[in-house]
């Protein structure tokens, strides 16, 4: 990732970027858009916080995924209320 690209992003949000192509992942796990984007257009396959808790309910791996949610929200997250509210209706919550 080039020098230019690092700076546009948060730091935690570059390094997810560059371990992934460093290691040959093709996918990360990011919420910011401007994380998502560039991610993106370097190839990868993004999904986000509210995609693995889908994910993992879909799977069985956990039985709710609202209390995650809340949690995530709680803690200081922003996801709009209408994504949530798709989310969860996905899932059948």
């Amino acid at each position: 990732m080039s020098p230019l690209a690092r700076a546009a992003l948060d730091q935690g949000e570059a390094e997810v970027i560059q371990l992934a192509l460093e290691r040959g992942h093709r996918h990360v796990c990011l919420d910011d858009l401007r994380g998502r984007r560039m991610a993106m257009a370097s190839g990868l396959i993004v999904v986000g916080a509210l995609g693995l808790l889908a994910l993992a309910k879909v799977k069985g791996v956990i039985p709710v995924i609202k209390p995650y949610t809340d949690r995530l929200l709680s803690e200081g997250a922003w996801y709009s209320p209408d994504l949530v509210a798709r989310v969860l209706a996905g899932v059948g919550e």
